[in-house]
């Protein structure tokens, strides 16, 4: 039995990753982290693997960096980082939290290069954000690509 969830985490990590293949969407090229044990869910969640890094970072850095690269894998193919790598998910987008993500990267690190690596595509989401998800009154909203059938 597991002492603590801390350990049941730690001793499970491992257990979330899986190769960044898609049968329904975008292959990936670096292993991606899901939201769980079992095979439930198979692909990349943009937002569960922004908070799941934050765990990632304490136990399994390597990992924390695939995920960000797949973020801006994401940027570099499709201007922006869906809710997720499957066609159906490629319409909606989440928060806007790629930047967070190399920031938590690089203040654990202190790996400067990260930044300078990932910039240009952190400057791409933002600009996505800017054109495609701005309010009449300068705020962001989440929103949705998808052709409403009327």
């Amino acid at each position: 039995m597991y002492n603590s969830v801390l350990d049941f985490i730690k001793d499970n990590w491992h257990n979330t990753v899986r190769e960044g293949k898609s049968k329904l969407g975008i292959d990936l090229p670096f292993p991606i982290t899901v939201p769980c044990i079992n095979e439930r869910y198979v692909c990349f969640f943009y937002w569960d693997t922004y908070f799941t890094n934050l765990g990632l970072l304490i136990d399994y850095t390597e990992q924390a960096r695939n995920n960000i690269e797949n973020m801006k894998f994401f940027v570099e193919k499709m201007g922006y980082i869906p809710n997720g790598n499957e066609r159906v998910m490629f319409c909606r987008s989440q928060p806007p939290l790629y930047p967070h993500a190399v920031m938590d990267y690089y203040r654990l690190t202190n790996d400067v290069s990260v930044i300078r690596r990932h910039y240009s595509a952190m400057i791409t989401e933002y600009n996505f954000w800017m054109k495609n998800r701005i309010t009449e009154i300068g705020l962001n909203q989440y929103g949705s690509n998808a052709t409403k059938k009327e």
